[in-house]
């Protein structure tokens, strides 16, 4: 029987940090620690959290949107989840309240997160220099303090919108924009720690889902790879926390 106890709100932001559009969730509990990860073609990212466990194992969620339903509408801190299997009855109790889940072997979040985690597995081992065949030729630490304007682009230019990224090691800073000419373009500026990379800069395409991506990454400062044209990859040592956005190719209007 795999049991934790946990706060809601820590529970709750954790679950908020892969998304709101998530449907189902795999939990895996290892000495006090809850990590999850969600992989799919845009994007992959891995959290942990600390809890109270009384046994090692993973838990299944099989319907986010009921969960979160139950964690708004109960005022109790205080959490507990339990499930024997997988495939077992998952049990959330909160103060008076107890919520039953079926259990289920597949979990549609993580479709594509085996794939990923192999790739993951042969860049942690050349040090975050490659991603498959690109190379990963810049790298720098940033504080995410500095990130919150980029999490608010949408706010301001509107979600119908591609976000563009340029890293310049020369320069110290990543500079990040989106929007159009005609209808106002918003540009947010990044200070660079220890940072390597080409002469020149480089540059990389992303989707309207980064902003939201990148607010999930936890406060403190994260290390920060990329190269030209491919992916960015955001990581939080001390965390454990992984986020790799791919890029996406676009046809200027």
């Amino acid at each position: 029987m795999t049991s934790v106890s946990i706060g809601k709100k820590a529970f709750t932001n954790f679950l908020d940090s892969f998304g709101k559009g998530l449907e189902d969730i795999a939990l895996h509990v290892d000495d006090d620690i809850m990590s999850a990860s969600v992989g799919a073609m845009t994007h992959y990212i891995k959290r942990t959290l600390p809890v109270e466990s009384e046994e090692r194992g993973d838990l299944h969620i099989s319907d986010l949107q009921k969960l979160r339903t139950f964690l708004k509408t109960n005022r109790d801190e205080d959490l507990t989840l339990e499930q024997s299997t997988t495939t077992g009855m998952l049990t959330v109790t909160s103060g008076n309240a107890r919520l039953l889940i079926q259990g289920t072997a597949y979990i549609k979040s993580q479709k594509e997160t085996i794939l990923i985690e192999s790739l993951i597995v042969k860049s942690e081992q050349n040090g975050w220099t490659k991603w498959v065949d690109e190379k990963l030729s810049c790298s720098a630490t940033v504080s995410t303090k500095e990130l919150e304007p980029v999490t608010n682009m949408a706010k301001v230019v509107g979600d119908k919108m591609t976000c563009k990224m340029r890293f310049d090691a020369q320069d110290g800073e990543v500079v990040f924009n989106a929007g159009k000419a005609a209808s106002g373009t918003m540009f947010v500026r990044v200070a660079l720690v220890d940072a390597q990379g080409p002469n020149g800069g480089v540059e990389s395409t992303f989707a309207h889902w980064l902003p939201d991506l990148l607010d999930s990454v936890p406060n403190g400062h994260c290390l920060m790879h990329t190269g030209p044209d491919t992916i960015l990859v955001v990581r939080q040592e001390e965390t454990g926390y992984l986020l790799l956005v791919m890029d996406q190719q676009f046809e200027e209007d």
